[in-house]
């Protein structure tokens, strides 16, 4: 028996006849292995020939993506689209499952933080202070932590825990989510001049995070700055194109342009 190996796959002799084999690529799935077998064609140096032209064929054709199948996913290898990404675009219930079925090195505290917002707009209210609680507890970033103690004491009406958590969040002026969850305390509880402020914070920290300019446009509104407010309104759309807050948001662009006509 006789083999010669090529990039991509081998011929191997067995007296007479030849068989071509070739190993897929990573993309085509594992434990793939083709195999053609070639007659006698007139001596070796011809069915030497004809094996590499074949195998050169079934190569370029798994390179374009024939003949393709999937390859199961493990839990813990980064998803295409991130946690956030399909925040924006409303993807809850997706986020939750993502989260959930992952192993545990496989998620962030951002992640879970990211999934309990998702909970609370699913109307999982519990399952998200259970989580959110969580975090407190176990996360290894203490930022987390604290944004987690923030959101637990808005949920909760929780004055004690909220007031230490607003004292703990001064220690993290450049973190999203503790000045994201700072902001809604205040918001909350109608302080929207301290919320305004907190959430333009956030802008500035995070330019690419959608629900800061949301946040932020609602507290301009209820400050009577519809030029700010359709300013951040019209940031967010364009970050965030298929967020469920969408069509509301239009609808107020569309009110205020036509009072200015």
């Amino acid at each position: 028996m006789t083999h010669r190996r090529f990039e991509g796959g081998m011929v191997t002799r067995r007296g007479q006849e030849w068989t071509g084999t070739i190993f897929d690529t990573p993309s085509m799935g594992k434990g793939h292995v083709r195999q053609r077998h070639f007659g006698e064609i007139g001596g070796l140096a011809s069915q030497f020939r004809s094996a590499v032209v074949w195998l050169t064929m079934m190569v370029a054709a798994c390179a374009s993506g024939k003949g393709r199948t999937d390859i199961a996913r493990p839990a813990n290898v980064p998803p295409s689209s991130t946690i956030q990404a399909l925040f924006e675009s409303g993807e809850d219930r997706e986020i939750v499952d993502r989260v959930k079925n992952s192993v545990p090195a496989g998620v962030t505290g951002a992640d879970r933080w990211f999934a309990a917002q998702s909970q609370l707009r699913l109307g999982l209210r519990n399952d998200a202070i259970n989580d959110l609680t969580a975090l407190t507890q176990t996360d290894p970033d203490p930022a987390v932590q604290v944004a987690a103690q923030l959101a637990i004491a808005r949920l909760t009406n929780d004055e004690g825990t909220l007031s230490q958590a607003r004292a703990a969040a001064g220690a993290y002026p450049e973190s999203l989510f503790v000045q994201y969850e700072l902001g809604l305390s205040y918001a909350v509880r109608n302080d929207f001049a301290s919320a305004a402020r907190i959430f333009d914070g956030c802008i500035a920290t995070a330019p690419a995070f959608a629900y800061a300019y949301y946040q932020s446009a609602l507290a301009y509104q209820r400050l009577d700055r519809p030029d700010i407010m359709v300013n951040r309104f019209d940031r967010f759309v364009r970050l965030a194109p298929n967020a469920p807050e969408r069509p509301e948001v239009e609808s107020v662009l569309r009110t205020i342009a036509a009072g200015r006509q």
